[in-house]
């Protein structure tokens, strides 16, 4: 087929079309993907670049603005802060009185004055290593101090000259130091609390090194810088460590620099961006920022050659993406093409062969052939393919609708049989005894069969459509609804018994199932929920409930007869006994003790006698009341027969002694209430009792025995006096004597003030050169009895913990140390000692123990730094919360803490990391065979290496010889106490010692 001329202008197109159709779809395709894809690469690369150069200089203009800007703002927040403390510094009292003596006194307070000025400088910036010069000047300008001559020089004179003399505000700047550099200093005036005048004024010369800090974690990139200038001298104050600022403290660089930024701040504005051209003629730009109160500027340069760099950078890369993308392109247009004319010239090919085949039923004359196609163009011969595809598929249509034919047929014919399966379903469902409801997503009704909707007054519509807590509503059909909700929401079926009030008022119990129904897919479409009436099953179960209630109630009372005694209530000596062999056993496994103690009423037979038995019931009933006032509901107390009563303490101390005095303390009890009178109907009635005690903790004693023990004692007590507490072991009877003697005389103690304090010095390390030197002490108490002497603290602490009366000791120490401190403070050799003082446990944690401390603190105006509480592990394992409380509150007001005998508890680093710590204390009982032991020696290298880790210092007690102080110090330990160094004296004594020379005590 030839095309024609249309018309005559489309003879244009027509050439065209004959050209294109000679060339094959995929060299067009790759031709068309070249020119497309290459263009806008073009294009937009030029674009790129242009707008990388510009954006690149916006970026830096803003960067640089904003970093001058932050430097600028933590500058002027140091310079506040240096401004804060000299401010407190003048104007305190002491400054005010001695620039007031010094100006008006004779040469005596004049002396005396400059003395106090320098040591109050001392004091306050002692430890400051930012000031490197400071001191006090009078109202001429003339140095007031001990340590330094007495006139400034030039360049510190000139900047003084030019501060103001009556603001009181101070005025920075920067000044000559005489060998051609600048330093920064600043000076205030001192004015008078009183009148207000002038009195003085204090100079300070700033480390310029406490100002670059702040350029330490400014990261500006290679070839940029940041420094201060000083606009009016025009030379660089600071700049960063290890830098040198690329205009350094040339005057050629920054009048140019400083010309561009003048022009620049003529607009009011405290930052801005400038460029300028150093003495090399490089040009570089600089963004600034003033700094207020003063003539100096952040400024931030860079060299514009570095952001010329990376626009060039930036080209080159862009040149090579073109490129790469240029060869990508071609490739990926032939593979395109490749993919696009492929399967059309199969698919030719496939149409062509279709096209010549013949039906099997044609005859050879009804053959016909495809035409050959003219052109190379692969649509031009699939278009006639197709042609020839058509008439085939139209025979494939018929076929296929004759097939359809069959199949509707045969889907008639199983809807009808779905249709009759699904009356026999409704007809099951409707006639069934159970309620059977479905719901839809939302919990609504969307069917109900009649059973169902009997229950209801207005049938079918007052149910379908709305949900079980709309109707009948009520809690029970509330929590069905959520009942429905869970199954909908997990797909698991549901499984339950439901109770409500039907229409008559009577009580409904069903048992319901609710089973998820889901579509193809298997997501939840509906709820199904069928009912089944149980109330007669439910009501069945109740009775044989209630039996079950009555029948264990009747076995209470049995057991209760024949256990518990009738007229007091208490266990009888069956349930007695079977209680005490349950102890026996769960003794011998823990290690606790217990105690029997035999209780028999003095005299009770005369009552009976007197009063009658009705009577003596009665106290009796009021005796076991206060005997169970007296114990711990976990102990037992029995009535074994007439007036003998069985008292049974369990979990005491693991030391016999400890619970020896537990049971003493209750048997006093016990005898002081027992003792108090009795009101028996008109009558009031007085008795006393004797009780006799045995300790046990295992099964080497049987029951009976541990009874006929405390029987024995009972008698001891009766031959004894009556109204008394007697042990079965006559030396146990001795020890708790001794022992309550011993709290009478330590109650004594106290009210008598026979307590002192010694102090054992500790030693430290200095830092520069290694020597020693006293850092402190640590506190000891001391009881000087008038009669026994010296006794030593073990003997009397663990009853002082016991008794509680470690708090007004430990009360009375924490303010003793406070006032030796306060008598120490102006003592140059002892005013930086630090006194540590034990800390019990129960006074740690008692309510006011922060309010304690802080009032002795206060009371006696010393600093708290200088006060080291060092507490043990077991007070921060058992109570870790509570500890941490106490300590942060402590630590706040500047309270120091060690950590005493660490090593020898249950440590936890866990709870260490929490806690305010300043030191660990390594227990003397690793330090004594520390030269022997290589278990000890790791250990100790294991503590040091934890607080070093935690940031603490660490210190060793117990150090009594050279040989353990020389692998402590290998080893990293810096602090020491022990006998090698001095033992605990009292404080004259160790004033006294403080002025040796330990490295020559020592070596000797």
């Amino acid at each position: 087929m030839r095309a024609k001329f249309s018309a005559p202008g489309r003879w244009h197109e027509y050439i065209s079309l004959l050209f294109l159709r000679n060339i094959e779809i995929r060299h067009r395709l790759i031709s068309a993907f070249i020119l497309v894809s290459l263009l806008p690469l073009l294009i937009s690369g030029y674009i790129a670049y242009v707008d990388s150069n510009r954006a690149i200089e916006t970026r830096t203009r803003i960067f640089s603005t904003e970093v001058v800007r932050q430097v600028s703002k933590n500058i002027e927040l140091r310079m506040a802060q240096i401004d804060t403390e000299s401010a407190s510094l003048l104007s305190s009292n002491r400054v005010q009185h001695a620039l007031t003596a010094f100006a008006q006194g004779n040469e005596t307070a004049r002396s005396a004055a400059r003395r106090d000025l320098t040591q109050v400088l001392l004091d306050h910036y002692g430890a400051t290593d930012y000031v490197n010069q400071k001191y006090f000047l009078d109202n001429a300008h003339r140095v007031v101090d001990t340590q330094v001559s007495g006139q400034l020089t030039r360049g510190v004179a000139q900047f003084v000259g030019f501060a103001p003399s009556v603001s009181g505000r101070p005025q920075w700047g920067s000044y000559d130091n005489g060998v051609g550099q600048q330093n920064i200093g600043m000076v205030r005036a001192v004015l008078s609390k009183n009148s207000s005048e002038p009195i003085g004024a204090i100079f300070l010369a700033i480390r310029p090194e406490h100002f670059s800090a702040i350029f330490d974690n400014v990261d500006l990139g290679k070839g940029a810088d940041i420094f201060i200038l000083d606009a009016g001298t025009g030379r660089v104050l600071v700049w960063s460590q290890g830098k040198q600022a690329v205009v350094g403290d040339n005057i050629g660089s920054t009048s140019s620099m400083l010309k561009k930024m003048a022009e620049s701040r003529m607009h009011g504005e405290q930052t801005g961006f400038v460029t300028f051209n150093s003495i090399s003629h490089e040009q570089y730009v600089a963004a600034y920022a003033i700094i207020p109160g003063t003539t100096w500027m952040a400024v931030n340069t860079i060299p514009k050659s570095r952001l010329t760099a990376e626009v060039q950078a930036v080209r080159n890369k862009m040149v090579l993406i073109g490129v790469l993308c240029f060869l990508f392109a071609i490739a990926l247009a032939i593979i395109i093409a490749g993919s696009i004319s492929r399967p059309l010239k199969a698919l030719m090919d496939r149409m062509h062969e279709t096209g010549n085949l013949v039906d099997p039923a044609a005859q050879d004359a009804d053959r016909q052939r495809m035409p050959e196609v003219d052109g190379k163009d692969e649509l031009s011969r699939l278009t006639l393919s197709f042609a020839a595809m058509n008439d085939m598929v139209n025979q494939k249509i018929a076929q296929i609708n004759e097939i359809n034919a069959t199949l509707e047929q045969k889907i008639r014919e199983r809807t009808a049989a779905l249709e009759a399966s699904e009356q026999e379903s409704r007809t099951l469902i409707e006639n069934s005894p159970d309620t059977i409801v479905r719901y839809d997503l939302d919990c609504r009704r969307i069917f109900v069969n009649p059973v169902f909707e009997a229950s209801s007054t207005g049938g079918a519509q007052s149910l379908l459509g709305k949900t079980p807590s709309e109707s009948p509503g009520g809690k029970s059909w509330e929590l069905y609804e959520t009942k429905i909700k869970e199954v909908i929401a997990t797909g698991n079926n549901a499984l339950f018994e439901q109770k409500w009030t039907d229409r008559n008022g009577q009580e409904i119990c069903i048992h319901v199932r609710l089973t998820a129904e889901r579509n193809a897919d298997g997501h939840v479409i509906s709820v199904m929920g069928v009912g089944r009436d149980i109330t007669e099953l439910s009501r069945s179960r109740a009775e044989l409930n209630s039996a079950n209630v009555r029948l264990a109630e009747m076995n209470t009372m049995l057991e209760s007869l024949a256990t518990l005694d009738p007229l007091t209530g208490l266990p009888n000596r069956r349930l007695l006994l079977d209680r005490l062999q349950k102890v026996l056993s769960t003794g011998e496994r823990s290690g606790k003790h217990g105690a029997i103690m035999f209780v028999d009423l003095d005299n009770f037979k005369n009552l009976n006698d007197t009063l009658g038995h009705d009577t003596g019931d009665t106290l009796l009933q009021q005796v076991a009341r206060r005997l169970q006032g007296c114990v711990r509901e976990a102990d037992t107390i029995a009535r074994i027969g007439g007036d003998e009563f069985i008292v049974m303490l369990e979990d005491l101390s693991e030391k016999a002694l400890e619970a020896a005095a537990q049971t003493e303390a209750v048997g006093h009890k016990i005898l002081d209430m027992l003792s108090r009178p009795y009101q028996l109907a008109v009558n009031k009635y007085q008795i006393s009792a004797s009780i006799g005690a045995t300790l046990f903790s295992d099964h080497r004693q049987t029951a009976d025995e541990l009874l006929k023990q405390g029987d024995i004692a009972m008698y001891q007590a009766k031959r004894s006096g009556r109204n008394a507490l007697r042990f079965f072991d006559p030396r146990m009877q001795e020890t708790v004597n001794a022992r309550a003697m011993l709290e009478a005389e330590l109650r004594t103690a106290i009210t008598a003030r026979q307590f002192h304090l010694d102090y054992q010095i500790q030693l430290r390390e200095r830092p520069e050169d290694g020597r020693l030197q006293p850092s402190g002490a640590e506190a000891l108490i001391r009881w000087i009895h008038p009669e026994k002497g010296m006794i030593a603290p073990q003997a009397f602490i663990p009853l002082a913990e016991e008794t509680g009366l470690i708090l007004p000791i430990g009360k009375w120490v924490i303010d003793t140390v406070c006032a030796q401190l306060h008598t120490w403070q102006d003592n140059a050799l002892t005013c930086d000692l630090v006194l540590a003082v034990n800390v019990s446990a129960r006074q740690f944690l008692q309510a006011d123990f922060v309010a304690q401390v802080h009032s002795s603190i206060t009371h006696h105006g010393v600093n708290p730094a200088r006060l080291k509480l060092e507490l043990t592990e077991g007070l921060l394992l058992d109570n870790v919360d509570e500890a941490i409380t106490n300590m942060n509150l402590l630590n706040a007001i500047g309270v120091k803490f060690s950590l005493d005998d660490f090593g020898t508890g249950y440590s936890s680093l866990q709870y260490l990391k929490r806690l305010p710590l300043d030191q660990l204390k390594i227990d003397q009982s690793f330090v004594r065979d520390i030269v022997f032991d290589s278990s000890d020696l790791a250990i100790v290298g294991t503590i040091i290496a934890i607080a070093k880790s935690l940031n603490l210092n660490v210190i060793a007690e117990g150090v009594e010889n050279e040989d353990q102080f020389r692998l402590l110090r290998i080893n990293g330990c810096v602090h020491y106490q022990g006998h090698l160094f001095g033992k605990p004296v009292p404080v004259g004594q160790f004033e006294k010692i403080l002025k040796q020379d330990w490295e020559l005590v020592l070596s000797n």
